[in-house]
């Protein structure tokens, strides 16, 4: 198994968003920032504050709210991975590559549940042995899954696996590369923080010096999906790239 460079994978995944722009713009936009901004802008903002008092109230989502994040979770799942489509199948059109995302999307959504079952058991066992670590545990563990089934949705679209052939995988693949991964991982993620933060504030005055202060909040929250959305296509690409270093 070859080992993984991030530097490589790159160079690859720049000029490819650069090429193929015209086909991974549209999904990024229209199936992962709008669902986004949809759910922003349906949660209420007590739900996105940190509560630092356990017993201050909180609204009750709507059943409404409920189907609407749900249904915007899935359309988002399923536009990830139509870009993976559009990342890893060479010569696919646009219309194959929705296609494929969405009809592998149980699947996806099956390892992804699966997945975090699993994380969940340590940390249910430490919350009855010990409470004070259940945290910790938790976080460690999610890290450690989050690095190591990073390639599932590559492998879901890539090669007609199962659930936990999928999941086998994404583990493998992930054996040799771990620190690599992780701090690549951690790159991107500040990066698309950074980014996220940086529109959010520019939306936002923009937003408030049109339509007052609910439009300068909903102009933020566009910002944000916005951010969010292409930081995706360019986690996606490199993971594609990373992906093809390992399993070809």
């Amino acid at each position: 198994m070859r080992k993984l460079s991030i530097g490589a994978a790159w160079l690859e995944a720049h000029p490819f968003i650069r090429r193929e722009s015209a086909l991974l713009l549209p999904v990024a936009l229209f199936f992962i920032a709008v669902p986004m901004a949809l759910m922003f802008a349906s949660i209420p903002p007590e739900f996105r504050q940190v509560q630092l008092d356990p017993n201050t109230p909180r609204p009750e989502l709507s059943g409404g709210v409920m189907a609407l994040v749900i249904m915007c979770t899935l359309t988002v799942m399923g536009g990830s991975l139509s870009l993976y489509a559009l990342a890893l199948k060479p010569a696919i059109s646009l219309k194959e590559a929705l296609l494929m995302g969405f009809r592998r999307l149980p699947i996806a959504l099956g390892a992804s549940l699966t997945a975090g079952f699993i994380v969940a058991l340590p940390v249910l066992v430490a919350a009855l042995v010990a409470p004070r670590l259940a945290g910790t545990i938790m976080l460690i563990a999610a890290i450690i899954f989050s690095v190591r089934l990073m390639m599932l949705n590559a492998i879901v679209i890539d090669r007609p696996v199962g659930v936990i052939d999928a999941l086998k995988k994404s583990w493998a693949y992930s054996r040799n590369g771990f620190l690599s991964i992780l701090g690549f991982f951690v790159m991107i993620s500040f990066a698309i923080m950074l980014a996220q933060f940086v529109a959010q504030m520019l939306f936002g005055v923009v937003g408030f010096a049109v339509a007052g202060e609910d439009g300068g909040r909903q102009a933020r929250d566009l910002g944000g999906a916005l951010a969010l959305a292409l930081g995706q296509l360019l986690m996606i690409v490199m993971i594609a790239r990373l992906y093809r270093q390992v399993a070809h």
